[in-house]
């Protein structure tokens, strides 16, 4: 059948053209890598600083929008906000994966405990940020706004600074007395809380009305342990082991 037909089939390349193209993608590939040592280096512990840096911008946007209802946004700012979000949710888990590929042995000032620990109080700022932010969708009683308007504000410029000075300096919360300004804030703004619920009536505020605002405190209570908490750990880190140049 096969003589019948007579089927002829002569495969031919060249091969100096398969040579050039396999030169050029490995050029391409090289290229790529110097690149990345060029813009941003790909070690571990400079990702790792890299992405607390970008986490905690992030959370001082989201904290900076709280007050801001979402119908009053533009589209522009309701898209940055979604990326944000989105950076607070995936970036502790990065921060954990890229954390446990530190050699431990080039870094003997920072034991791979710290720097998961250092992961996982990200995770929870991550998580109380998210609950804050969505207690501060919630509807407000008038009164407690105005009443408590200041304060929130002035709270909000507590926070966000805080965050401000992590994303430049991650280890500032040992040494900017971030901790103690915090946790005396809380407790300021739990005195006036307790204060105004107490002085208002039922027919200034309802039931529904209270338990939201209640909710945008628990938001404010857990944002300010989780970075009391980040404070505490961050300060045994030796950051300053990671930023020096190694070849």
């Amino acid at each position: 059948m096969f003589a019948i037909l007579g089927i002829s089939n002569q495969q031919t390349y060249n091969f100096a053209a398969q040579v050039n193209t396999l030169i050029f993608i490995l050029a391409g590939i090289l290229w790529v890598v110097v690149l990345s040592y060029i813009t941003r280096s790909p070690r571990p512990e400079k990702a790792f600083l890299d992405m607390l840096r970008r986490f905690f911008r992030s959370c001082e946007f989201c904290v900076s929008r709280i007050s801001a209802r979402p119908e009053t946004q533009s589209l522009w700012d309701r898209l940055k906000i979604v990326f944000h979000r989105q950076e607070l949710r995936s970036l502790p888990t990065k921060l954990n994966i890229w954390g446990s590929r530190i050699d431990p042995k080039k870094f003997p000032h920072n034991a791979p405990e710290q720097v998961q620990a250092v992961a996982y109080n990200a995770q929870m700022i991550a998580y109380r940020v998210d609950d804050l932010i969505e207690a501060g969708h919630t509807t407000q009683a008038a009164l407690i706004v105005k009443e408590l308007g200041e304060n929130l504000e002035a709270w909000l410029m507590v926070i966000e600074k805080g965050f401000n000075i992590w994303a430049v300096r991650p280890e500032a919360g040992a040494t900017e007395d971030l901790r103690p300004r915090l946790i005396e804030g809380l407790k300021r703004l739990d005195a006036r809380i307790e204060e105004t619920l107490n002085r208002a009536s039922e027919e200034e505020i309802s039931d529904q009305e209270s338990r939201n605002f209640y909710r945008l405190l628990g938001g404010f209570r857990g944002v300010t342990q989780a970075a009391v908490a980040y404070a505490e750990v961050a300060g045994k880190i030796d950051w300053e082991e990671w930023r020096e140049e190694r070849f």
